[in-house]
């Protein structure tokens, strides 16, 4: 079991997580907090996998599955004391989003995908999720209006293009670079509370 795999299951609890936590924010039943987990842990690597033309990686592997279930019921037994780990779920939401950034990258790429296509699928698989489950609850996606967060994973994601394209390092060391240049970006400009300029 690779270290990428470990992450990948370890972004996908967290993710689950956020879900539940904004479902219980929004007083839904168990039934949505369970659909607003499933799709804000999976739903940018559904919709990058269709894009690609593959099957969802999910129904394959059950250990996702357990993941996303795990995270909702941590968030449900936690739920009263939710706020007391915000600074937590934070840096871990963080190691998700690079993760899950240069995952679609590299299925992209995988897939012989053009470099502006491997930019989208790795934008994608790092922020969809986040911007089903917004919708849903009918709110504004979280990743247009505040903090920087998008930014994040198209800068990791073009430093992995230019490293892979370019032969610059190995792929293992490139992955790993990429995914903590997002990690870093995120947590940097949370911390100082650096926003994109709004108009």
């Amino acid at each position: 079991m690779s270290l990428i795999y470990i992450l990948d299951l370890l972004g996908t609890f967290v993710f689950a997580s956020t879900g539940a936590i904004r479902a219980l924010e929004k007083r839904l039943d168990l039934f949505g907090i369970f659909v607003l987990s499933f799709i804000t842990a999976v739903g940018g690597g559904t919709i990058r996998d269709v894009i690609l033309g593959s099957r969802p990686f999910y129904f394959f592997d059950v250990n996702y599955s357990i993941a996303i279930l795990l995270g909702m019921l941590l968030v449900i037994f936690i739920r009263n004391e939710v706020k007391r780990y915000q600074q937590i779920l934070v840096y871990l939401d963080a190691l998700g989003l690079g993760t899950f950034s240069v995952i679609g990258s590299i299925k992209a790429i995988e897939s012989s995908i053009p470099d502006v296509g491997v930019l989208i699928s790795g934008l994608i698989t790092g922020i969809g999720g986040g911007i089903i489950r917004d919708i849903l609850v009918r709110e504004v996606p979280f990743v247009l209006e505040k903090e920087v967060y998008a930014t994040a994973s198209i800068a990791g994601v073009a430093l992995f293009l230019i490293l892979e394209r370019n032969n610059l390092l190995p792929t293992g060391i490139s992955v790993w670079i990429s995914i903590f240049v997002i990690f870093g970006i995120r947590v940097f400009t949370y911390h100082l509370k650096v926003n994109l300029p709004k108009f």
